[in-house]
């Protein structure tokens, strides 16, 4: 994440309905099917009446998008003030409410949430600054708690869930303890079940498993045994069972 310094801002919408313009579209039709229904009387051939049975059937089914009509997008907040966009990024939907990362001049680019107004968009944590710029990413929805990785400054790219408040949001493990982080990726959900990929500094980058306890995040297999060697990667849930593409040093 970085912060976009162009004046075209990138900002967090939404679309809602008009109604003069979903009315006006609802009152045609209206006018159309009883113009139909009027010349359905006065025909007496077979086929101009399937001709307007065909019409008004066409009438019915195209009716059912009248809602999107006079749909317009609008702005849900102004996060960065400033003419530079907050670069809304990485949206995960849970529930009612959309996680995503954002960008703002005074707390840098951090974790919010949405309901889809203005005072229902708001900052869930204020990760600390660090040289990329870039604490949270990979947002991650598992059974309505949202997991991502971020970097607080102290133990480096880790990973973290929240419920969306900022008590709440919380370090899950610092799997390789320090400031170097364990290069979390590929988070996927299986059967309510997070797996990624991580590095500890034994294992090399490794295929793990977390049910959101620290306990409970674990190595599932050394697949290329030795620190060294890239692990596993394109993480797909089929069906309940996760497939990915691994080397194992011999196959």
């Amino acid at each position: 994440m970085k912060k976009d310094g162009t004046t075209h801002a990138r900002k967090q919408c939404t679309s809602q309905y008009t109604f003069p313009g979903v009315l006006g579209v609802a009152l045609l039709y209206l006018l159309l099917c009883t113009a139909i229904l009027g010349a359905w009387a006065s025909v007496a051939e077979a086929q101009l009446r399937r001709c307007l049975a065909l019409l008004i059937l066409y009438l019915l089914v195209s009716a059912a998008w009248l809602p999107l009509v006079g749909a317009q997008p609008t702005l849900v907040k102004d996060i960065n003030l400033l003419p530079a966009s907050s670069s809304p990024d990485e949206s995960v939907a849970i529930g009612n409410v959309v996680y995503f990362a954002a960008y703002d001049d005074s707390t840098g680019s951090e974790l919010w949430r949405s309901d889809g107004t203005a005072a229902g968009t708001v900052l869930v944590k204020d990760f600390p600054p660090v040289s990329c710029n870039c604490p949270v990413a990979y947002l991650t929805n598992v059974n309505g708690v949202l997991y991502f990785v971020a970097d607080n400054g102290v133990h480096g790219w880790e990973l973290w869930r929240s419920n969306g408040t900022t008590a709440g949001t919380v370090l899950v493990k610092d799997i390789w303890p320090g400031p170097d982080g364990s290069f979390i990726d590929n988070l996927v959900n299986v059967n309510g079940v997070l797996y990624f990929t991580a590095y500890n500094g034994v294992n090399g980058e490794e295929l793990w498993r977390s049910n959101g306890t620290a306990a409970g995040t674990v190595l599932i297999k050394d697949i290329l045994p030795g620190s060294g060697g890239f692990g596993p990667y394109n993480l797909t849930n089929v069906n309940g069972v996760l497939y990915f593409v691994a080397n194992n040093g011999v196959t």
